[in-house]
């Protein structure tokens, strides 16, 4: 998304150099040094960054993949400013020393998509943090008005919570209703084309008629130490159009990102009665499909990617470029449009 909507250069190192890891580990968990970690490590280069940038950007799923940056040649001493993003941090690894051997120190401004060590992680390194959440790819998530039909009637991918499972089971064989889950979820999975993936997922999505979502990772208490997190699967169902129907995170940025009418609708607290709510939603034809275009028109609004690009851009006083605020310009037409043609898209009309 990043290079769509702006000039930049994608590098994408790899993870496969073991023994390098292994002794930069070791080095910088005994001396305190990165730099000397990075240095006796002899990381195999795999690309060299020109000077050509004002911004470099880490994007990682969790602060221990960062050694794979030395395998990128000259980003240290580049006078770009820095930003990394962890898409993901939770509280009990605050505690871990480890995690202050990472290179914090070397960046600008740190984003996390998670909100509870936001505040902690700042105070710890001395570096600004932000909360980043999850964004989302409209142009391949978000559905014509007119199409594509809802034929899936109950979607609850991912984790699951085996109150819910257990019950939509149930339902499902007794509503004759269609209930879509994963069936393989214990074994490592690997795709052999990510983007057919994703193109396969989003039109899952699109032909879902409610989704469950709860709060991230809540089955795993010891990872998240209990915090109350935002989903990421909560940005793709919303722009898909789907009713999402679960329990809302305990945040004030859920409130931000999603203060609209039943942006969540909950389920009650009783999980043998989830079945029977989602039975009565998916016959409460005008309401359900109110619902869905809302999603859809907050999601276009509020969570393309590109919102996020700005608000990294900001944090490191740079301004987006043209194609930035064309892509903005464009969501904001498409969410209008989107508006007025569903209207006649109605049911009952």
């Amino acid at each position: 998304m990043i290079a769509s909507v702006s000039r930049a250069d994608l590098l994408c190192p790899d993870d496969e150099s073991v023994q390098s890891r292994k002794i930069a580990r070791l080095v910088k968990y005994l001396r305190g040094s990165d730099l000397l970690a990075s240095r006796l490590a002899r990381f195999p280069t795999q690309d060299t960054l020109d000077e050509a940038h004002d911004l470099i950007i880490v994007i990682a799923d969790n602060p221990w993949q960062l050694h794979a940056l030395e395998r990128v040649r000259g980003w240290r001493e580049h006078p770009a400013r820095r930003v990394c993003y962890l898409a993901e941090l939770w509280p009990p690894a605050l505690k871990s020393w480890r995690l202050m051997r990472e290179p914090f120190a070397l960046y600008d401004h740190l984003f996390i998509g998670t909100t509870s060590p936001v505040i902690p992680l700042q105070q710890l390194t001395g570096v600004p943090c932000s909360f980043l959440p999850v964004g989302v790819d409209t142009d391949v998530f978000t559905p014509h008005p007119y199409s594509p039909r809802r034929c899936i009637d109950v979607n609850y991918i991912g984790r699951r919570e085996p109150g819910i499972h257990s019950s939509l089971l149930r339902g499902a064989a007794q509503d004759d209703y269609f209930y879509f889950f994963d069936t393989i979820r214990v074994q490592d999975i690997y795709v052999d084309d990510y983007k057919q993936h994703r193109t396969m997922y989003s039109n899952v999505l699109k032909r879902s008629a409610t989704a469950i979502a709860v709060p991230a990772k809540s089955t795993n208490p010891g990872e998240t130490g209990g915090s109350s997190e935002i989903s990421g699967r909560l940005f793709e169902f919303s722009a898909a159009g789907a009713a999402i129907l679960g329990r809302r995170p305990r945040t004030e940025a859920f409130d931000r990102l999603f203060g609209w009418e039943d942006a969540v609708i909950d389920l009650p607290d009783d999980a043998t009665r989830t079945a029977r709510r989602v039975n009565e939603l998916l016959h409460e034809e005008s309401a359900l499909f109110a619902v869905q275009q809302r999603n859809i028109v907050n999601a276009l609004r509020k969570h393309d990617w590109v919102y996020r690009w700005q608000q990294i851009l900001a944090a490191v006083e740079l301004a987006p470029e043209d194609r930035a605020r064309q892509r903005v310009a464009a969501l904001a037409r498409r969410a209008d449009d989107y508006e007025r043609l569903t209207l006649a898209a109605r049911p009952g009309r």
